[in-house]
């Protein structure tokens, strides 16, 4: 049985380094936002290989680290990714959920989108985002990172708030780059989140074969 689970998150409320001063958007990495909770409680309910177990994972602007640490208590490895002034709080998170756990595991590591992913280590089978499409200006390098991460067989989910029409670019983006991209199925959020406010994606490779090595099953995308 895995141990330290169930612990929850430090936010920007119990960070004593984080001042107005900053500026919001700044800070936005320092809250837990509704998004990653409906994309773990998905993930969690419906793993796309069948299990987490064996399953690697790169979360994309991890923030406090709600979607990774939960990845890596059902059995996922993940690299949980950052800025350098976010990512103390999501190593502290981290070591809090993550110490003692018998399958899975989790890293945190600084990372700019764009940037080379060597860093980062194995290529995953999954990455996932959450509410990180809320400035245009990032999504080419949002893009970059998620084509170079991408094997035949990677998924990636993004999860996000409805806040204007721009957000659809970045699908368009990922479709110009041979992806194919899907809206889940409101029906398949939980009933607490089923409306039009959420947007929940998922994209893979066009033409990209599951790998049966993976977990128990394939990954439809």
């Amino acid at each position: 049985e895995r141990q330290g689970g169930g612990r929850g998150v430090a936010g920007a409320e119990s960070t004593a380094d984080c001042s107005a001063s900053e500026g919001p958007l700044r800070n936005v990495g320092l809250r837990v936002w509704q998004c990653a909770f409906i994309l773990t409680e998905l993930l969690l309910r419906a793993p796309p290989f069948g299990q987490w177990a064996g399953v690697r994972v790169v979360d994309l602007g991890a923030g406090t680290g709600v979607t990774g640490i939960g990845l890596a208590q059902a059995g996922a490895s993940v690299m949980l990714t950052d800025l350098p002034h976010i990512t103390p709080l999501t190593q502290r998170n981290v070591d809090y959920n993550c110490q003692g756990l018998i399958a899975g595991g989790a890293e945190v590591e600084e990372y700019e989108w764009g940037a080379p992913v060597a860093k980062l280590g194995a290529l995953p089978d999954i990455i996932t985002a959450a509410d990180c499409l809320y400035q245009p200006e990032h999504y080419p390098a949002l893009l970059e990172t998620v084509v170079r991460l991408s094997q035949p067989h990677t998924m990636t989910y993004l999860a996000y708030r409805q806040r204007g029409n721009v957000e659809e670019g970045f699908a368009q983006l990922l479709a110009d780059r041979d992806f194919h991209v899907q809206r889940v199925s409101p029906d398949e959020l939980h009933e607490e989140f089923r409306s039009d406010m959420y947007v929940l994606l998922k994209a893979c490779r066009l033409g990209g074969d599951p790998s049966p090595s993976v977990g128990e099953g394939e990954a439809k995308c």
